[in-house]
C-alpha cells in the first residue's frame, strides 16, 4: 500500500516498472542486476532489458562498455530503456556501442483515489483475478496472442510472466476477461512500493474495440484503490495510449527504448 507520493513521479514511474521486471526476473532466476546506477534483468528469449540509468554522462561510456560485454559473454540480445533518470547524452553512447533506436513508450500515472467504476463492458463479459495453474495458463496465451507473439519463443515468456513465487514482496495480480466464458483479455497489476503499476494490458484481435480492455484496466485499477494506493502507473504503447488517457491517466514522459541485437 502507498500513499501520494513524495519523490517526483518520474522516478516512481521508472522505478516501479524496474522494480516489476527484476522481480519476475528473480521469480524465474534469471540474471538481476540491481545497483543505483543501472538495473537489469536477462531473462533470455529476446526480453533482456536494461531498465534504468542513474549514472552522471561521465560515466557513461564506462557503464554501458561494462553491459555490453556482459551481453557479449552471454551471446543475448538487449533492450535499452531511457527514462528521464537517464543521463544527457545516453543514446549516442548506446549507438557507439551497437543500440539502435525501437520505439517509445508513454510512461503514464492517476490517482486511484479519484477514480471510480463506469462502463463494464459488453453484456457478458466477466472479469476475476487468474486463480490457479488453468487459468494463469490461459491469462498467459491471452497475452501472447494479443501481442502477435504467438510462437515458440514468446510462448515461453508467457510462462515466465505467470511463475510463482513471491520473493521481496513481489506481489502481482492477473485478471482475467472473459467473454461467455472464453478468455479474452488480460491486465496484470503490480504491488509496488510506491505505486500500483498496470502491465501486460490485452485483447484478442477478434474481441477488440468492444470496451473490453477498459474495462480489464478499470478491474485493476479499482484493485489498487481499494488496496488504498494514492499512485497508479503504467507505460502506453502508441496504440494503448488513447485508452488510457480516456480512463483519466496522464502523460508524465516519455520512455526510449533501443536494442542491440546478440553478436
Amino acid at each position: 500500500m502507498s500513499a501520494l507520493p513524495g519523490r517526483p513521479i518520474a522516478e516512481i514511474i521508472e522505478d516501479n516498472t524496474a522494480d516489476f521486471f527484476l522481480g519476475l526476473g528473480r521469480v524465474n532466476g534469471s540474471e538481476v542486476c540491481d545497483r543505483p546506477e543501472v538495473k537489469y534483468v536477462f531473462a533470455g528469449g529476446g526480453y533482456n532489458r536494461i531498465m534504468r540509468s542513474r549514472f552522471p554522462a561521465a560515466a557513461a561510456e564506462t557503464i554501458v562498455g561494462r553491459v555490453v560485454a556482459r551481453l557479449d559473454v552471454l551471446g543475448i540480445d538487449a533492450l535499452w530503456y531511457t527514462g528521464p533518470s537517464a543521463p544527457p547524452g545516453l543514446p549516442d553512447v548506446l549507438g557507439r556501442h551497437g543500440f539502435v533506436y525501437r520505439s517509445v513508450w508513454k510512461s503514464m500515472a492517476l490517482d486511484p483515489a479519484a477514480f471510480s467504476a463506469g462502463h463494464d463492458g459488453p453484456s457478458g463479459l466477466e472479469v476475476r483475478e487468474a486463480a490457479g495453474d488453468r487459468e494463469l495458463e490461459a491469462w498467459a496465451e491471452v497475452v501472447i496472442a494479443s501481442y502477435g507473439l504467438d510462437d515458440d519463443v514468446h510462448r515461453a515468456y508467457g510462462r515466465h510472466l505467470i511463475a510463482r513465487g513471491e520473493p521481496d514482496g513481489f506481489r502481482r495480480h492477473h485478471y482475467l476477461g472473459l467473454l461467455g466464458g472464453k478468455p479474452v483479455a488480460t491486465a496484470l497489476l503490480y504491488e509496488g512500493k510506491e505505486a500500483a503499476g498496470i502491465y501486460w494490458v490485452g485483447t484478442l484481435p477478434g474481441a477488440r474495440h468492444r470496451g473490453i480492455a477498459g474495462a480489464v484496466t478499470r478491474h485493476a485499477l479499482l484493485a489498487a484503490k481499494a488496496a488504498g494506493y494514492g499512485l497508479a502507473v503504467l507505460n502506453a504503447s502508441a496504440a494503448g495510449h488513447p485508452l488510457y488517457r480516456q480512463l483519466g491517466f496522464a502523460d508524465h514522459h516519455a520512455t526510449g527504448i533501443y536494442y542491440r541485437g546478440a553478436r
